[in-house]
């Protein structure tokens, strides 16, 4: 898996995921793909937003995605919760993401 900082051609593929782990368990999720894409682009358009990308086999297979924050020696990566970071259900039981 290749990490990288989070790209606008991955948007779409990014909805996607975010739907896909949400409707699992033990979420179980029946979120609206436009008004998720709605909130993510809120989200892509503040400027603090940072957000970065696991990339395998050119698609996305992890998201983590927060904001970075003033701090008293510089600035620091701040995930809101811990349902901001999205791992595709592939891998889970592989060495990412393993419980």
């Amino acid at each position: 898996m290749k990490v990288i900082k989070y790209e606008p051609r991955y948007f779409d593929e990014i909805v996607q995921l975010y739907v896909q782990v949400f409707s699992q368990a033990p979420w179980l999720e029946n979120f609206d793909v436009a008004r998720v894409a709605a909130m993510l682009r809120k989200h892509v358009a503040n400027n603090y937003f940072m957000s970065y990308l696991g990339i395998e086999n050119q698609h996305v297979i992890a998201v983590s995605y927060g904001f970075i924050k003033p701090w008293y020696e510089g600035f620091e990566y701040t995930i809101l919760k811990l349902k901001n970071f999205l791992l595709r259900q592939i891998i889970n039981n592989r060495d990412s993401g393993n419980s």
